[in-house]
């Protein structure tokens, strides 16, 4: 039975010098391109959103439509409370 062995590249070592102030410069620039797309990028997906909301709750803005929704959401939770709160007088008073 042939026996399968395991050879290890060997390659010569160089030393690392670091990068040049030229290849520094280019990083830095594609660097800030790539922030600048994904910039761009998060800008558009806000406008859509903004949009949509706007074309959906009668042209409101985005503010006054999170206002709304919070001022709903606070009625529901006092609304909530005070239920809580009857049905359990209604179940001392029944025991």
């Amino acid at each position: 039975m042939e026996e399968m062995t395991v050879v290890k590249e060997t390659r010569a070592t160089r030393e690392w010098r670091g990068y040049t102030i030229d290849e520094l410069e280019q990083r830095r620039v594609v660097n800030k391109v790539k922030c600048d797309l994904v910039k761009e990028q998060f800008g558009l997906v806000y406008k859509s959103a903004q949009a949509s909301l706007m074309s959906g709750g009668g042209g409101m803005p985005f503010e006054e439509q999170i206002n709304k929704v919070m001022t709903y959401a606070t009625y529901g939770m006092q609304i909530y409370r005070y239920a809580k709160d009857i049905f359990s007088l209604f179940r001392s008073a029944a025991r």
